[in-house]
């Protein structure tokens, strides 16, 4: 059991030593596929410390908790809890909490007010230098702007973000937001590119098979009027989708995988140790297997099926 045997807090110092630690294992149990479990503890935490710990504390283990909430698709949920935190949370740490209610209200389909929330959040990340969370508030904006067709504005966030993972050696998530250009290119009607992009993307991420790649591959192509071609990058059957993943059909009738929606996971500045990473499932990264997919309620994906999602993790401090 991960941090099996830790006592309750009996004193300040103690419960903020729970907290972090309770984040971290429930934060570990969501990359390791089981978020209820992560829910459940974190709410023992938020019962173990409400009357021992500062405002703080209690207020990060919420905003920890809207995470877990909103990869389990309880938005309503997430949001509420966010919004607790920013009760308390002041500076960066209610800058990192706005660009996860941002996200939220993504979620919810709330674009303006989603913006707003970035646009909040943003000069503040800037200020503090906080170029890793400046790269999740910008990639996942971007994919709101993709959902709008706003295709430019989310170029140019996705290509900052490309440019940052790259001059941090995080060649995955450089990937994961080259992938995500491939998407805005397609959507702009330049398939030619959007193919190659795709091409890139895959390479960068090791040559791993992802079902969301092949399903961008073939969206690129049935735009092109290619249904033949697009059909050879159908061989992907249910056994090969992540778990939560839905079948759904092309136009021309076969079945295909709905690729999820992913939120990256990566744990930065864990005291202890790092216990986890951004990445996806091999490679938001696509958060490398530590994204647990989302099943999508469509019975046919839009654009935000295939598309990789920045995190919005709680960061420990």
């Amino acid at each position: 059991m991960i941090v099996a045997g830790i006592r309750r807090p009996r004193t300040p110092d103690e419960a903020r030593a729970y907290a972090v630690a309770q984040r971290a294992a429930a934060l570990a149990l969501r990359s390791l596929g089981t978020p209820i479990d992560a829910e459940r503890r974190l709410r023992r935490a938020l019962v173990a410390t409400r009357d021992r710990a500062d405002a703080e504390t209690v207020a990060e283990i919420q905003m920890t908790l809207a995470f877990i909430l909103l990869d389990l698709g309880r938005t309503r949920s997430a949001l509420a809890s966010v919004d607790q935190s920013l009760g308390v949370l002041r500076g960066l740490k209610a800058a990192r909490a706005r660009t996860m209610r941002a996200l939220a209200l993504q979620r919810a389909q709330r674009p303006r007010e989603a913006f707003a929330e970035y646009a909040a959040a943003l000069p503040v990340l800037r200020r503090h230098h906080d170029d890793d969370w400046t790269a999740r508030l910008k990639h996942n904006r971007a994919l709101l702007h993709l959902e709008l067709g706003e295709v430019e504005q989310a170029v140019k966030d996705l290509q900052w973000v490309r440019d940052h993972d790259l001059s941090e050696g995080r060649a995955v998530d450089a990937a994961d937001a080259l992938f995500n250009i491939g998407i805005a290119r397609t959507l702009n009607g330049d398939i030619p590119s959007a193919l190659a992009t795709f091409d890139q993307a895959q390479t960068e991420w090791g040559g791993v098979r992802r079902p969301e790649l092949s399903i961008a591959r073939a969206e690129a192509l049935l735009a092109a009027g290619l249904p033949v071609e697009a059909a050879a990058f159908g061989p992907w059957s249910r056994a090969s989708t992540p778990r939560g993943g839905r079948s759904w059909r092309l136009r021309h009738g076969s079945p295909w995988p709905c690729a999820s929606s992913h939120l990256a996971l990566r744990i930065l500045e864990e005291p202890a140790r790092r216990v986890g990473r951004r990445g996806g499932s091999s490679p938001r990264r696509t958060e490398v297997s530590s994204s647990r997919p989302r099943s999508m309620s469509s019975p046919r994906p839009t654009w935000s099926s295939k598309a990789t999602h920045r995190p919005s993790t709680a960061r420990f401090t």
